[in-house]
Formats: C-alpha cells, structure tokens, sequence
C-alpha cells in the first residue's frame, strides 16, 4: 500500500460552498473556488443561540463522526510560521485526511490548548508550543 503524503497547512482541505474540496493553495492560486463557485455567505445575523448550536453541531458531526485519528503530531516550524502564530499546537490527522488543530478562538489568532477527560475521569491537557 502506498503511504500518503503528510498534509501541511498549505494542503489541508477546505471545504467550498461548490460542494467540492479544495486545498488552500489551490483556492489561493486560483483567486477562489476553481469551480467559480459561490462565496461563501455568512449565516444570518438574527440566528438563535440554539439554532447556531444546531448548524455548528451538524457541521462538526458531519467531519467528525465515524472517523479514527491515524497520526498525531505538533505542527511543524513552517506550519506555526505560515499560520503567522508563535506557538506549535497539537495536529490531530483522520483517517479521511483531514487534518485538525486547535486555535485560541475561531478567527486563528494563535496555537490553542486541547484539553480532555480520560475513562477514568482524568485531567488531560495537549499545550501549546511543544
């Protein structure tokens, strides 16, 4: 079997309101969707708590559910530096090859810690800058 290339920052995945997957070189050579596919459109300002809830849930569960972590890393020198942060972060690869790591809030500004419970109810922290 072959062995898959590592994903980077600059390959990851990015899903597209064209229904396609992209990488973010690609979007970016490309000026935007490939495809000519439509922006991206906010969802709307009076969205409920809960309904905003819902949407991110469906989202999260819709990436996440069913998939098996294969490789976990931190990000690398260059990923940290392309990013613009300062700190590395834990790097969580899927077996679908998306590859995910926290950030300290939703607009990227910074490595961000991943904390969890074990079975057993233990405290786990991944921090950032390993």
């Amino acid at each position: 079997m072959a062995r898959k290339k590592a994903a980077t920052i600059e390959t990851i995945p990015m899903t597209c309101p064209c229904g396609e997957t992209h990488s973010n070189d690609q979007l970016e050579a490309a000026g935007g969707c490939p495809n000519g596919g439509e922006p991206f459109v906010a969802p709307p300002f009076n969205e409920s708590p809960k309904d905003r809830k819902a949407r991110w849930n469906a989202e999260a569960s819709k990436a996440l559910v069913g998939k098996r972590i294969v490789a976990v890393r931190w990000l690398t020198d260059q990923e940290v530096k392309t990013l613009g942060w300062y700190q590395s972060a834990i790097c969580l690869h899927l077996d679908d090859g998306t590859v995910i790591f926290p950030s300290q809030d939703d607009e990227g500004n910074g490595a961000g810690a991943l904390f969890g419970q074990g079975p057993n109810g233990e405290d786990q922290t991944w921090p950032t800058g390993v």
